[in-house]
């Protein structure tokens, strides 16, 4: 990945904070508010490390999200 796409990345840290801070009524909020400030939910920072989530298995990518924004 080349610096400048790498720099653009959001970082999910930050992101969380910020949703965090926010006053969410529902959970659902919560996640559109999360996916609306990270951009790319399978391509993301943590510090000065790229993240790239994929998925395999039985469990549907939808589950696997769900399971992984419960877990915040």
């Amino acid at each position: 990945m080349e610096m400048a796409a790498r720099e653009s990345l959001k970082d999910i840290q930050e992101v969380l904070a910020e949703v965090e801070g926010e006053e969410c009524k529902t959970s659902d909020e919560k996640v559109r508010l999360f996916l609306q400030k990270i951009g790319n939910p399978y391509l993301y920072k943590v510090g000065t490390v790229t993240v790239r989530v994929s998925f395999a298995g039985r469990m549907s990518i939808d589950d696997c999200f769900a399971n992984f924004l419960s877990a915040l």
